[in-house]
């Protein structure tokens, strides 16, 4: 057993190799900034109590952002959560951020089992899998908390991997992984198939891409009109938030229809007045390009894949989903590093060798851009991982943990959003100024959303006189308050 271990290594070492730097890069990024009050409530947090919720056998709501008692499904329809909750008993309010960084390799050696698969030598495919894992989408989700549709865009790979080995059952079952990660996964996973049709010239194969697209726009449009607002209190799908071009999703296609110029300029104009938002979508088009974009050129039927996606983006109310920054980008990961496979599959091997060291600089370079300097606004320390800010706390890290320990496990309490991440496991958790029923309130006198700065300061200093609530001294930022009314047990 040991020798054949031994041999596995020797055989693919360069791979293993790329896998292990990268995933010190990845812990250096997600558990330090974890460790150090830099994951928040929207959404590590509240998708860890969802966690937290499920292992206790108890659904979860949208209370904790929302302050309603309205089912978390019918916010963003997500049964990984569900899948995964056994595995809080052994990670706690980290369970998420392994789960994530796992679902990374899982995904880049399903993108080297690809590229063997479509006889591409084992040094390449060790390359399109650094392609894969160097891509900047990666790096803009895992420094930005824990997202459901990261971990689903990397099965992809072995979607496709069965695919074309003809093992639908196989195939079918990641297919079914990736449509419950997030209703919108449905749509993309219609485009994907689509694209699929047109890339395989088998009849059989062919015959189940348009299968998979079919059951896939079905099942989204079971879930925005029938499903999710079946479980919101408004009875509506709220996720629809593209006024510029209507209201509604029959609006929104019947404005594309009608206007292709306009809709088409869209995708690369801003649509609001900011003159600060000028050039994001153009600069998260060259992200995009130059993380493997360039190669849909060579593979036209990958564009057919990414235009839901940039029309989701780019259509948005939201501004931030238009950057490169977040979890807006994971669909580019895998389509890129599939797209080279498929690029480079029948070249020689030094013309092989040429296109995969390009991608792979390119898609470096876009990395470090991001982590250097964008248009769009982007927390950079939170991705330095090779700078000492990354490591430096910017609040006392004792100070909160004394604080959290003396709330009690069976009180409600409203915190500042970095701090509901280490208090999942509480009677009840809101993000702050939600109060409710809290017993306590954990703040700290530094950021402040969804409030103002300025907002947060003058709400401490009314906590501070009110009658209602007493200040328990923690440190000089850090402020804990107990409500008067209940006596209770400061005790861990």
């Amino acid at each position: 057993m040991i020798q054949r271990i031994i041999g596995s290594i020797k055989k693919h070492g360069l791979f293993i190799g790329i896998n292990l730097f990268f995933c010190v890069i990845y812990c250096l990024i997600s558990f330090v900034n974890h460790y150090n009050f830099k994951t928040f409530a929207l959404d590590l947090g509240l998708y860890t109590r969802a966690l937290h919720n499920y292992a206790h056998f108890r659904m979860t709501t949208c209370e904790m952002f929302l302050g309603t008692q309205e089912n978390l499904l019918c916010d963003h329809f997500d049964l990984f959560l569900i899948l995964f909750s056994p595995l809080y008993w052994v990670f706690g309010n980290i369970t998420l951020l392994v789960v994530q960084i796992a679902a990374i390799h899982f995904g880049a050696y399903g993108i080297y089992r690809l590229a063997l698969y479509s006889s591409i030598k084992k040094i390449p495919s060790a390359f399109i899998s650094f392609v894969f894992l160097s891509c900047f989408g990666i790096f803009a989700a895992v420094s930005f908390d824990y997202h459901s549709n990261l971990v689903a865009v990397c099965f992809l790979p072995w979607f496709v991997l069965f695919f074309k080995q003809a093992k639908f059952a196989w195939s079918a079952l990641f297919f079914v992984l990736i449509l419950i990660a997030k209703e919108n996964m449905a749509i993309w996973m219609f485009c994907v198939c689509f694209g699929l049709f047109f890339i395989e010239k088998n009849k059989q194969q062919r015959k189940m891409a348009a299968l998979f697209a079919g059951i896939s726009i079905l099942f989204f449009l079971f879930l925005i009109l029938y499903l999710m607002p079946t479980l919101s209190i408004e009875k509506t799908y709220n996720s629809a938030k593209f006024s510029v071009l209507g209201a509604t999703y029959p609006e929104i296609l019947r404005s594309i229809l009608s206007h292709p110029i306009d809709a088409f300029i869209l995708l690369f104009k801003s649509h609001l007045s900011d003159e600060s938002l000028r050039f994001v979508k153009m600069e998260t088009w060259c992200f995009w390009f130059f993380a493997g974009g360039f190669l849909f050129t060579l593979r036209p039927a990958f564009l057919l894949m990414i235009i839901p996606i940039m029309m989701q983006k780019m259509y948005h109310d939201d501004f931030s989903k238009w950057s490169a920054g977040g979890q807006y980008n994971v669909e580019i990961i895998p389509l890129a590093a599939w797209c080279l496979i498929e690029a480079v599959k029948d070249m020689s091997f030094k013309k092989q060798f040429f296109l995969i060291s390009l991608t792979a600089l390119l898609s470096v370079a876009a990395t470090i851009h991001l982590c250097d300097n964008t248009i769009a606004y982007i927390d950079k320390t939170s991705k330095r991982f090779y700078q000492k800010s990354h490591y430096a706390p910017y609040i006392d890290h004792d100070a909160v943990c004394r604080a959290i320990a003396k709330i009690p496990k069976n009180a409600s309490v409203s915190a500042q959003s970095a701090f509901t991440t280490r208090l999942i496991d509480r009677k009840n958790i809101y993000q702050y100024p939600i109060v409710k029923d809290a017993e306590y309130i954990l703040l700290c006198d530094k950021g402040g959303y969804p409030l103002s700065h300025e907002d947060l300061l003058k709400n401490i200093q009314n906590l501070v006189s009110s009658p209602e609530w007493s200040y328990i001294p923690i440190s000089k930022h850090i402020y804990l308050f107990k409500l008067k009314q209940k006596n209770l047990n400061l005790s861990p």
